[in-house]
């Protein structure tokens, strides 16, 4: 009976635990779901591709990030709209100083394609 008890825990565990690509993708913004669609049927990837969210001042910016780029957000970084954000114009060197200090960043989604490093 202890035996039982221990493999209905442990399945219960295993079963509740939620993986990273089964974050609310019907949840993501029309533009991202759109990105995320072209990225999952590009059989050419070598690195997998991981999309962030990060939240500054009540506000969406996704990064994505690709082991090819040199930094995190060096890569694409776009607002909740899609737009590109770039580091200038409206968006200053502030603004990045700022966000680099009080953003909160968490993993949304990983490519299934490309090699993991």
């Amino acid at each position: 009976m202890k035996n039982v008890l221990v493999f209905f825990i442990v399945v219960l565990t295993l079963c509740s635990c939620s993986k990273t690509n089964e974050h609310e993708e019907d949840q993501f913004p029309e533009w991202l779901a759109a990105r995320v669609k072209e990225i999952k049927n590009d059989d050419a990837l070598l690195f997998k591709v991981r999309v962030y969210q990060c939240m500054y001042k009540d506000n969406a910016y996704y990064s994505f990030d690709n082991p090819m780029y040199s930094c995190f957000i060096c890569g694409p970084f776009y607002d909740n709209n899609g737009q590109l954000v770039e580091r200038g114009d409206e968006y200053t060197n502030t603004f990045f100083l700022d966000f680099y200090e009080n953003k909160e960043c968490k993993l949304i989604w990983t490519s299934p394609n490309g090699r993991d490093i």
